[in-house]
């Protein structure tokens, strides 16, 4: 049985791809700021009304004046603005099989490394190895000038 986090991750993973998917599509006929913004109303949007409807009890308990408040708000506004930069990526010829690698490359080496250094998580010489390897992948593959 596959634990619910990795599970959640699998999720997360289909979910950002199909999110991916679209804005490639999109990026060469849509301006990159108008995008992301119908992009993060329609995310507000879906997660406000389930907020509401199915999880109304959580809104009472939100600390709305609090450092963590804060917090989720800046997230937002570096969501914002990853949208944008996301949406540039493609409307500035970037290849789908070259730019999400290098994206998710600098994702693994910060996530890793905040991890480690920030939250004290401890990893073992064969996570160190898998993560290492990862990123030696991702950079031969984005080594290629184009894709073919």
């Amino acid at each position: 049985m596959l634990q619910p986090w990795i599970v959640f991750s699998i999720l997360s993973a289909l979910a950002y791809f199909a999110h991916d998917l679209v804005l490639k599509q999109v990026s060469s006929k849509v301006d990159s700021v108008l995008a992301s913004t119908i992009l993060n109303l329609s995310a507000f949007s879906s997660l406000f009304l389930y907020s509401i409807f199915v999880q109304a009890s959580t809104w009472r308990k939100f600390p709305w004046v609090s450092i963590e408040s804060g917090l989720i708000f800046g997230a937002g506004i570096c969501l914002a603005m990853a949208s944008v930069f996301f949406v540039n990526i493609f409307s500035n010829g970037g290849y789908l099989s070259l730019a999400i690698p290098l994206v998710y490359v600098l994702l693994i080496f910060l996530g890793v490394l905040f991890g480690v250094v920030l939250y004290k998580e401890s990893l073992n010489l064969w996570q160190y190895l898998g993560v290492l390897f990862i990123m030696v992948g991702i950079v031969l593959i984005t080594r290629q000038t184009s894709p073919g």
